[in-house]
């Protein structure tokens, strides 16, 4: 992974410099500061500005944004106690290139903030959460569930690219079990062709065995997932925005965004028990 095109710094706050704030209601103090790395695009890093040993969270802007996207809801995570991670991520996926650069970004994005994660006293040994609007919760969805986040950048860039096959294989696995009872015969068969025609359904009806449990092994390996209304939100709310007057502003006291706060927190705590 080559150095990546640098952009601008969307909050205006030198790379590396530290802001003290609050997180939300929380009375927890949050320090905020931008850092990168020559394989990254900017990443902002919201941390708990107390001693502690702290979940690690990803959070993933969606298309054509820019992480300040996400910093209203980034800060007010980390004041629940969490150490959040904001990078900006490139998001024309319409070609395969842009699908893989996207993917080079979350990816380097993700293994850079692990390495500085102690420096904020992020616990890795925790559970890591990734936290994704719009587009990013497409990244989230299709990188976080399969339980295989390092290696992210190749599937990303197939997801986005290819998913005509990946239905492909679903609708073969699916047909196998029907090829076991399409065998028929309307004359006597020959001793030979007998044992031949028991020992090609044996084989099928073992093929047939194995798919299901694959398929088996598949399911007990979903995720539980809990789908959580959020009444009166649009698209933009979730991470305390709104379009007003044809500008993109910020909405602090949005009752999407901080049901939307709790949610996550309450995820995160789960997910460390």
């Amino acid at each position: 992974m080559g150095p990546y095109k640098w952009i601008a710094n969307p909050t205006g706050t030198p790379v590396g410099s530290r802001r003290r704030d609050h997180g939300g209601d929380s009375t927890t103090a949050v320090t905020s500061t931008t850092v990168a790395h020559p394989t990254t695009q900017q990443i902002l890093v919201f941390s708990p500005d107390e001693s502690g040993s702290w979940p690690v969270v990803m959070m993933m802007h969606g298309l054509n944004g820019v992480n300040t996207d996400m910093a209203e809801l980034s800060r007010r995570v980390a004041g629940g106690g969490n150490v959040v991670f904001a990078p900006t991520w490139r998001t024309d996926i319409a070609t395969s290139e842009g699908a893989t650069n996207a993917a080079r970004d979350a990816e380097c994005a993700y293994r850079y903030s692990r390495t500085i994660a102690s420096d904020y006293h992020g616990d890795l040994d925790k559970p890591v959460t990734f936290v994704g609007w719009s587009l990013g919760a497409a990244l989230v969805l299709s990188q976080g569930l399969s339980g295989q986040i390092d290696a992210m950048a190749s599937r990303w860039a197939a997801s986005a690219t290819s998913r005509g096959r990946t239905s492909s294989s679903r609708s073969l696995a699916a047909t196998t079990s029907t090829k076991a009872t399409s065998s028929t015969s309307t004359r006597p068969a020959s001793p030979t062709r007998t044992r031949r025609s028991h020992s090609s359904q044996a084989r099928t009806t073992r093929r047939a065995r194995r798919g299901r449990r694959r398929r088996l092994v598949r399911r007990s390996r979903r995720p539980d997932v809990d789908v959580v209304i959020l009444p009166g939100a649009n698209h933009y709310a979730p991470v305390f925005h709104d379009h007003v007057d044809g500008e993109w502003v910020v909405v602090p006291d949005s009752a999407a965004a901080e049901k939307t706060v709790q949610v996550i927190l309450d995820a995160i705590q789960a997910a460390g028990r």
